[in-house]
């Protein structure tokens, strides 16, 4: 069979990629990964027969990119905040359309797995649901007697630190990347990749400092939020410390 992907998502959004065997031949396994240990196909097809319909996951394509390269210009320090905002959004929508109903009844794994699908075992997926946690913060306004109620607080927000218009713009593109019925694009590396070339590519040695507001600078009291943060979506930049971490 030609045009095989190397990874793939099935209709429940696990992620499967081809593993060699000792024989020298291939299978496709999830690697243990969401609960599917065990479980293995021999060929594409079975995959497809089985877990179908799936879906290839591809690189992000030009237009996406772009698309996140003139974002990032509009929220300039808040690009950061507003990426980690966004992908909390995607989430929770996840969560929320989920909950209740599909094979395992559980909107906040589903919302995961689908935003991990593309590389699910991944240490950059560990810790875009780590970022994804900080978004959850940014996303609601800050609590005051007036608001107290989460859903309240959500719908007055997100914090000044995000930028509300181009949150809502990202939040449309890491959407269709999970939920195309054509295709998946991996969310976590992909961002890692798009965010660092576009801070070398535009500030050079400045890059994290011009894209990130001043909590998530080094030396900052978020220490873990910056850790997370900058460990992800500065990670391909040539100008990366790994001794800030």
């Amino acid at each position: 069979m030609t045009d095989v992907p190397y990874r793939a998502v099935d209709r429940e959004n696990y992620g499967w990629y081809q593993a060699g065997t000792i024989d020298g031949g291939t299978r496709w396994t999830t690697g243990g990964i969401n609960g599917l240990n065990g479980t293995e196909f021999g060929s594409y097809p079975e995959l497809a027969a089985a877990r179908g319909p799936v879906r290839p996951v591809e690189p992000v394509t030009d237009a996406d990119e772009e698309d996140l390269r003139a974002l990032f210009t509009q929220a300039g320090r808040k690009t950061v905040t507003t990426l980690a905002a966004a992908l909390e959004d995607v989430f929770r929508r996840l969560n929320d359309q989920h909950h209740g109903i599909g094979p395992d009844l559980d909107g906040f794994r589903y919302a995961r797995r689908t935003m991990m699908a593309g590389r699910a075992g991944s240490w950059e997926s560990d810790l875009l649901m780590q970022v994804t946690w900080f978004g959850n913060d940014l996303n609601l306004a800050k609590g005051t007697k007036a608001l107290r109620d989460v859903d309240a607080r959500r719908k007055a927000g997100p914090a000044r630190r995000v930028d509300k218009v181009a949150r809502d713009a990202m939040a449309v593109i890491v959407w269709r990347w999970v939920t195309d019925p054509a295709r998946y694009t991996e969310v976590a590396a992909t961002l890692a990749s798009v965010v660092s070339r576009y801070a070398d590519g535009r500030f050079g040695r400045d890059g994290w400092a011009r894209i990130a507001d001043q909590w998530l600078q080094p030396g900052a009291l978020a220490r873990a939020d910056f850790s997370q943060c900058y460990r992800l979506f500065y990670s391909l930049s040539e100008h990366l410390d790994t001794s800030l971490t």
